[in-house]
């Protein structure tokens, strides 16, 4: 699990074999990757200010197999 604070938001993933991968911005689910994949992982998001939307986030995430 990643976390971290922007913009006075929570920004948590959460990256499982099992479950794929989770974007949660202040404990809202805002995007999900489901399945078994060993290349890159798009996940984006909506920073908002009440119900205002402030910026768009997009992270990326390499995964890697070692043996």
């Amino acid at each position: 699990m990643f976390l971290s604070n922007y913009i006075n938001q929570l920004l948590q993933v959460e990256n499982t074999w099992c479950s794929g991968e989770r974007l949660y911005i202040d404990g809202q689910l805002q995007d999900e990757n489901v399945g078994l994949g060993f290349s890159k992982v798009r996940l984006t998001g909506e920073l908002k200010d009440g119900k205002q939307a402030l910026d768009y986030i997009i992270l990326e995430i390499m995964k890697r197999l070692s043996v």
